[in-house]
């Protein structure tokens, strides 16, 4: 790897399902992405079941709202 490189860096945006439903939310949302210099690598369209969304989530297993999360996330 050249020295002038920086090394890549990867994000992993998720949107929530409310907004999932909106064609121009999704849109504007990517636009704002590309305007600020962030590319897509991979882009997926998927739904969290409710033990993936569980999974995903742990980090909340013992917080108030993580059933609230869980349940919104994963409908």
């Amino acid at each position: 790897m050249s020295k002038f490189l920086a090394p890549l860096e990867l994000t992993l945006a998720i949107i929530k399902p409310d907004v999932c439903r909106n064609p121009c939310s999704l849109q504007l949302i990517r636009q704002i992405i590309l305007e600020n210099n962030f590319y897509f690598v991979d882009t997926r369209i998927t739904r969290l079941n409710k033990l993936e969304a569980e999974k995903f989530y742990i980090e909340h297993k013992n917080k108030f709202f993580f059933n609230r999360l869980v349940t919104f996330m994963s409908r």
